[in-house]
């Protein structure tokens, strides 16, 4: 997913903590935040704060958060982190095609903006920032689709 302005975000179904499947679809109509990340990556760790505090704050006006773990063994260490972090957003298990389909193999985090149609309106390559996020997330994602490359 090289240039993501205005493509349809790739629908996928993964299963959450529960075990419960979950689509993309599922979420259809939301501005969705869709965050590729893992419990062993550092940055992402320290976005986590910030993506909890973006869904109390503009959930209720139609944010949903969705958070994609890369780790390769889930088990108890997610399940502690997200309990530490008390995580209010869905936490899916990534699976290959998934993260394939996003381009998120070998760079975490990732977070995608996907308007309320399901179009991919920008991607982030690293940490998000909380202003360059709440700008978006305000402006409805009507803002100039684009990507942001952090180092």
């Amino acid at each position: 997913m090289q240039d993501v302005r205005g493509v349809a975000a790739p629908d996928f179904e993964l299963r959450d903590l529960a075990d419960k499947k979950v689509k993309l679809t599922d979420f259809r109509g939301k501005v969705i935040l869709l965050n590729f990340w893992a419990t062993w990556c550092l940055p992402c760790r320290r976005e986590v704060p910030l993506l909890v505090e973006l869904q109390n704050k503009y959930g209720p006006e139609g944010l949903q958060i969705v958070g994609v773990d890369m780790d390769e063994d889930v088990g108890d260490r997610l399940l502690s982190f997200v309990r530490e972090q008390k995580i209010n957003y869905p936490v899916l298990m990534a699976d290959i095609p998934t993260a394939e389909a996003y381009g998120t193999m070998t760079f975490i985090p990732q977070t995608f903006f996907i308007d309320g149609s399901g179009k991919v309106a920008s991607r982030v390559l690293g940490t998000v920032e909380g202003a360059e996020i709440e700008t978006v997330i305000k402006n409805g994602l009507r803002a100039e689709p684009k990507t942001v490359v952090k180092h």
